[in-house]
């Protein structure tokens, strides 16, 4: 039987795959026997624009002066 399960989900800011970037990924370690989260983390990732502000709710201002890893 499957103890924990690891969810990754990641939001972008469109559809396109060579126009598109992603802007937040995010991860839940959930216990299935307890039926409970365990842990969770969510990172955003710089950009300059939002399209998809209205699906998605991340604010354009909340994706700038963030810092960019190397």
């Amino acid at each position: 039987m499957i103890n924990r399960v690891l969810i990754v989900d990641t939001e972008t800011t469109g559809l396109a795959p060579h126009s598109s970037q992603v802007i937040e990924i995010g991860a839940i370690l959930y216990s299935v026997r307890h039926q409970t989260t365990l842990q969770q983390m969510s990172i955003l990732l710089p950009a300059e624009d939002n399209p998809q502000e209205k699906v998605n709710r991340i604010k354009p201002s909340s994706l700038q002066d963030l810092p960019v890893a190397v």
